[in-house]
């Protein structure tokens, strides 16, 4: 199942690039329709639940159309759906891990250089945000709204241990959250943006973590 949302998704992707091949803009709905390319840095980590909220890096990239409004009132909103492969995750000790777990401040002893071994599992996704955004001025716009997630591949690593463990099996394939970001204008073509996202629903089966993520990144629009 997760490698038939991935080959799909990456289809659309391909199938919007060529698309782009020449001016990505057309009117519909008595608005403006355009398309572009995004990326971003992720710092993604894990809130709630049992396990540490270190942060780990990640990256994404994807692909975005936005309607913008051609009516007067409304000329200052406007509404993006985008495609993006995320790969997101969390960072921390082996240590931290055990004692969030067991609720209590250890002091290791003996197995003390196992236990400051860092934990890294990564997860990957495929998102499909719907953000909402505001024209503050020509140069600034502030944007918020639902995002669904797709998994499709998640491993945990130990820090200097060869090999991954396969955590498929206890990870849930769909993810719900919310974003809220803001975006900077550097011409009509080349944008900034910061966002925050925060899903709701549970990464994996059995504990109570969520997926948060920091992304720092650019767009461009063709």
């Amino acid at each position: 199942m997760k490698k038939q949302i991935l080959v799909m998704a990456m289809a659309l992707m391909l199938s919007f690039g060529a698309m782009a091949q020449g001016k990505l803009q057309f009117k519909a709905f008595d608005g403006t329709i355009t398309g572009g390319v995004k990326f971003a840095m992720n710092l993604p980590h894990f809130w709630g639940g049992s396990l540490p909220h270190g942060f780990r890096n990640g990256g994404q990239v994807g692909l975005f159309a936005e309607y913008r409004f051609n009516k007067p009132e409304l000329s200052k909103w406007s509404i993006a759906l985008e495609l993006v492969f995320s790969s997101q995750g969390g960072k921390f000790k082996v240590s931290q891990a055990v004692a969030k777990v067991m609720g209590e401040k250890f002091e290791f002893q003996g197995m003390a250089a196992a236990l400051d071994k860092e934990l890294v599992i990564t997860s990957n996704y495929i998102n499909i945000p719907i953000m909402v955004k505001y024209r503050l001025s020509p140069f600034f716009s502030v944007e918020a709204g639902p995002q669904v997630g797709f998994n499709v591949y998640n491993k945990i690593k130990i820090d200097g241990v060869d090999g991954n463990l396969d955590l498929d099996r206890v990870s849930h394939t769909v993810d719900l959250g919310l974003g809220a970001g803001a975006t900077y204008y550097l011409t009509d073509y080349v944008m900034f943006h910061v966002r925050y996202n925060m899903d709701f629903l549970n990464s994996y089966k059995y504990i109570d973590d969520k997926n948060g993520n920091i992304q720092i990144g650019a767009s461009y629009r063709f």
